[in-house]
């Protein structure tokens, strides 16, 4: 999902990024999401750390 991300932080502006659009592109469903992160906030703060 963190890779989801950044290859969608490429394409458009973070604001206009979906939690729908990370999971399409990183192949899982929405609970799958919310069951690792509550946001996508949370998600883009886990990807800077690493």
């Amino acid at each position: 999902m963190q890779n989801a991300l950044i290859e969608l932080v490429e394409q458009k502006k973070f604001d206009e990024i979906t939690i729908s659009d990370i999971c399409r592109l990183a192949g899982v469903n929405r609970s799958t999401f919310y069951a690792h992160y509550s946001n996508k906030v949370e998600l883009l703060e886990e990807a800077e750390q690493e």
